[in-house]
Formats: structure tokens, C-alpha cells, sequence
């Protein structure tokens, strides 16, 4: 590849939607392709900057990135910038599976995915249950080589539903490892981005390497203990007493908080996704 980026373009073919059935049931409209463009650079090729202030820091395109984009301000709640990283926390029934889903709908017609997975206790169980709204999703038994991804379409999601994150470190590269690059860098640089969606039953399920590089929090308070509030407070990056003020405003069985650490030019606390939080500052 002579020191340059390049991407191995997925499968050609006419485009079959994943979500077809869910985007009927939500009355949603499948959204246009990501803008990937051309991702190939040459070693020593001068690229085109934008104005800047001399002063700051010069913004040089990054040819991984050119999908990296944020929904309309007016756009759904639930449409979220892309690429994200993005978990869901409560307890058993709290709706975490039905709010993610959801989500995929509406991430879906802002710009379309090219290809699911999901990661599973049960995998044939869950996609059948859980997930039978989905028509299209590739169940993974593991946390696949970097290599994986060069074959698959840009825009793709992970759905990480309920897993045992006592990743084992044996192997180069181990479970690990790929789990933690595969959320982080392969997110970011794969054309279209990886999504990652994350349900589980409490924060401290999910491992420190993996807290750190999530971008949204979906928070069920009816069906969290108390004493997680501190713990979840330093992940969100929010003092404990403006958490609990947020969680007051959650006032059905299911609703959630959703937390952005992503600046899209809309409120960072939302009440089920949609709902500003008041005088949050």
C-alpha cells in the first residue's frame, strides 16, 4: 500500500436493507448511504487544509474519517452522530433491548447500514427473540481479526447484547485486545464507521477499557441501584448530584436518560432520548 490509506471495498450488489421490517414498523425511511468517498492517500502528498487561525491548531483532513458527521439539530432524539459508541443500563425488562432497537431505526435513515452483527450469551436465541424485527443480522461468536473488516460494507453495526466482558488476554492479538480496537479505532476508520451498541444490566459489567471510549449512555434509573450512581457520575463525565437531578425527570417504568459526550449542537441530556433536561448547564 506504499506507506498510504486504503480500504478494500465491501461485497457489490444490489443493496438489500437489514432493517426493512423495523423501518416499516417505525414508519421510517432508509437513509442514504454514508459519504465515504475515495480513501486512498499517497506517502508525501500535500493535503488541502481549511482557514484557520494561525494561532490554533491546523485542521488537516483525515481521509479515514470523511463519514464523521452529526444528525440535523432538529433531527430525531434517537439519531445520533456517526460513528457511535452507545450503551444501554439497567436491570432485567427495564427496555433496554426495545430502546436500542429504536435506535437503529432512526440511525438507520439518517444514514443507512450496510451490515449487522451481534454478540450474545445465546446468539440464535436472541436474534430470534430480541431481535426477530431485524430481517438481516450475522451472529458473531467472537471478537473477529482487524482483517475482517476489510471485506464488509461501509457502515456497519455491533450489537453487544448482555456479553461477558472477561475478554481472555492470551493470543496476539487476544479477545482483548480486538475487542478494545475494534470499539475504538476500527469505529472510527472503518468507511461508513462501526457502531457500537451496548446492553448491559449494570456499568460495571462493562470493562474500564471499553467505559472509556463510548460516546452516548442510555440510562435506566428505575432499574438502577443507587449505588452505581457515583461510578456511572465519572463515566458520563457528571457531577453525582446533576445525575440525580437528571434521573428525577425519568418519570415512567421505562424510561431512560440519554447522556452525549458528543458536542451535535443539541441538549446533552435528554429525557428518552428527546426531551431536554431543564436548567442543566
Amino acid at each position: 500500500m506504499n506507506g498510504g490509506v486504503q480500504h478494500t471495498p465491501g461485497p457489490k450488489g444490489k443493496y438489500k436493507d437489514p432493517l426493512r421490517t423495523l423501518m416499516r414498523a417505525m414508519g421510517l425511511k432508509t437513509g442514504p448511504p454514508p459519504d465515504v468517498g475515495e480513501i486512498k492517500v499517497k506517502r508525501g502528498t500535500v493535503p488541502k487544509v481549511q482557514v484557520h487561525d494561525a494561532r490554533g491548531v491546523t485542521v488537516v483532513p483525515n481521509p479515514c474519517k470523511l463519514s464523521h458527521c452529526h444528525p440535523p439539530t432538529d433531527a430525531h432524539g434517537l439519531q445520533l452522530s456517526l460513528p457511535h459508541r452507545t450503551c444501554y443500563v439497567g436491570g432485567v425488562s427495564s427496555g433496554k433491548s426495545a430502546s436500542l432497537a429504536a435506535t437503529l431505526g432512526h440511525c438507520h435513515s439518517f444514514k443507512r447500514y450496510g451490515k449487522l452483527f451481534l454478540m450474545s450469551p445465546n446468539n440464535e436465541l436472541i436474534r430470534d427473540s430480541e431481535y426477530g424485527i431485524v430481517d438481516e443480522i450475522t451472529c458473531l461468536d467472537s471478537w473477529p481479526e482487524l482483517d475482517f473488516w476489510n471485506s464488509q460494507p461501509p457502515r456497519c453495526a455491533i450489537i453487544c447484547d448482555d456479553v461477558s466482558w472477561n475478554l481472555s488476554k492470551r493470543g496476539k492479538p487476544s479477545q482483548f485486545e480486538l475487542a478494545e480496537r475494534t470499539c475504538g479505532a476500527m469505529s472510527s476508520h472503518h468507511p461508513g464507521g462501526i457502531d457500537i451498541y451496548i446492553a448491559q444490566q449494570t456499568m460495571v459489567g462493562i470493562i474500564p477499557p471499553i467505559r472509556r471510549l463510548l460516546s452516548h449512555f442510555c440510562l435506566f434509573p428505575k432499574r438502577l441501584s443507587q449505588d452505581s450512581y457515583p461510578m456511572i457520575a465519572r463515566t458520563t463525565m457528571l457531577d453525582k448530584r446533576t445525575l440525580q437531578r437528571a434521573f428525577d425527570h425519568c418519570q415512567g417504568a421505562h424510561s431512560f436518560l440519554l447522556v452525549t459526550n458528543v458536542n451535535d449542537g443539541r441538549p446533552r441530556l435528554r429525557v428518552d432520548g428527546y426531551k431536554e433536561v431543564p436548567a442543566y448547564l
